[in-house]
């Protein structure tokens, strides 16, 4: 019998900066089941590929050639995002705005979507156009309150997902929500894979010599809703505290912060620095508490993988607002929306804290052993 090789494959994405966390999680917790997988950019033919989900024409097509001419080449979706809607024909649509939002780039713009994202020789003129228009329905879509270049974005997704559903093998997702919302999409196996932390570098954190900064930063994608959030956060401190905000981002570089240093170009610069060097001299850079913010108001779910990545370099991860669907959530340190409570936090021990999480920390990956056993059996009969 031939050995069956793994890939992750990659070339899906137009850039590896948001996937970060996820393909840390299917390295980590295959490395923890024991099954060897390489990183790859092309689908390989005659394999067993694991894809994170986000399609669109060029790879679509791809898949499309591969699939036809080796039909023995196994397609896994990682899945990310949820199925919504009665029918779950939808990618992340928890209100009528995103519903609407979503027809209308589906069945008026459709050309926008089913379209080549790379540029070339053959395709400059129509994609020069489709530049313009986008450029054009970006103000318009400011006038309501939208982000166009995330609601195309979706609406692109959603379309390539069902194009390609009947070429996926099975569905594989760290997030049994997430899991559970694709038991139509597909006949194959949904498969839930656990999801461990790795907590060396919060330990690492424990009894600074330079001091731990207890401040909190926000690095997600900084949409309308979490910057309004950022912003409610910060107004009722900014008259005490001057010119010191609550909630330091990447998009703005403000920061949960009652210290003067304000860290500037956080993502990615310190981030890069420590992922090359791991060196724990740069971790008196990074403030300890990350806080996870919903896309928008109406988002029910949290983000594992988020929360993984945030203890992968050091940080504890805290919400605004309360979250229970995943294991996981366990482990934030608050889930509240009082700006009152994000201010307290800071004046806690660190180091006390950070031994309370690490046995948290602890506790929780035992959990994930025992499912581990269920995963590599399911994965392994694909």
């Amino acid at each position: 019998m031939k050995k069956k090789n793994y890939y992750l494959v990659l070339g899906n994405h137009l850039s590896f900066r948001g996937i970060d966390d996820q393909v840390l999680v299917i390295e980590t917790s295959f490395k923890k089941a024991k099954i060897d997988i390489k990183k790859t950019i092309e689908i390989k033919p005659n394999e067993i590929n694991i894809v994170i989900e986000e399609f669109h024409k060029d790879f679509a097509e791809i898949i499309f050639d591969v699939k036809k001419k080796f039909p023995k080449t196994k397609i896994i979706l990682f899945s990310t995002e949820f199925l919504t809607g009665n029918a779950k024909n939808r990618i992340n649509c928890f209100n009528f705005a995103d519903i609407a939002i979503r027809l209308v780039l589906k069945n008026i713009f459709i050309f926008l979507i089913d379209c080549p994202v790379v540029q070339t020789k053959k395709n400059y003129l129509s994609f020069k156009i489709n530049r313009f228009l986008s450029l054009f329905l970006t103000y318009c879509f400011l006038m309501i309150g939208r982000n166009f270049n995330q609601d195309l974005m979706f609406a692109r997704r959603e379309y390539w997902l069902f194009k390609l559903k009947d070429l996926f093998d099975a569905v594989i997702a760290s997030s049994e929500p997430i899991l559970n919302s694709y038991n139509s999409f597909i006949k194959g196996q949904k498969i839930y894979l656990p999801v461990f932390v790795d907590s060396r570098r919060l330990k690492l954190r424990l009894n600074e010599k330079t001091g731990i900064k207890k401040n909190i930063f926000f690095s997600g994608n900084l949409t309308f809703y979490r910057k309004k959030v950022i912003e409610f956060l910060n107004e009722p401190l900014l008259d005490k505290f001057r010119s010191y905000p609550l909630v330091f981002s990447k998009g703005e570089f403000n920061t949960i912060n009652f210290y003067p240093e304000i860290l500037s170009n956080f993502y990615p610069e310190i981030l890069s620095v420590i992922n090359l060097s791991g060196n724990k001299d740069c971790f008196n850079e990074i403030p300890l508490y990350e806080i996870y913010i919903p896309q928008s108001k109406s988002w029910p779910y949290s983000s594992p993988n988020r929360s993984i990545f945030s203890f992968k370099h050091g940080c504890i991860p805290i919400s605004y607002g309360y979250f229970d669907q995943h294991s996981i959530d366990q482990l934030f340190l608050i889930q509240t929306k009082n700006p009152n409570d994000f201010y307290d936090l800071q004046k806690k021990d660190p180091n006390l804290i950070i031994r309370r999480m690490l046995s948290k920390i602890d506790h929780y990956n035992r959990s994930q052993l025992k499912i581990l056993k269920q995963f590599k059996i399911a994965f392994d009969s694909i």
